[in-house]
């Protein structure tokens, strides 16, 4: 049955070949912690060490200052982000 199913979906036109349907030309894919963990408390730490600044004192600035939430939803662009972040942290 599998085997059937495979060869079924591979007689399905791709959408590049159907027209008017156009094939992607990006895909972007969320990363931290969607399709890898990522750990905040070890970025928190190197942030802190390029920056001068403490891991508490970045946390607080990017989680509870709200950069994090800014940047996701794409109110802040990376040249923001480091500006407010410099700017909180006297960096």
């Amino acid at each position: 049955m599998l085997v059937s199913a495979w060869k079924a979906a591979a007689r399905v036109p791709r959408p590049a070949n159907r027209p008017g349907i156009m094939s992607p030309s990006f895909i972007y894919f969320d990363l931290g912690n969607v399709l890898f963990t990522f750990d905040r408390e070890r970025a928190f730490g190197q942030m802190a060490a390029v920056s001068g600044s403490d891991a508490a004192t970045v946390r607080d600035v990017v989680m509870a200052g709200g950069l994090q939430a800014q940047w996701e939803r794409g109110a802040l662009d990376w040249r923001e982000f480091h500006a407010a972040f410099s700017r909180r942290t006297d960096t």
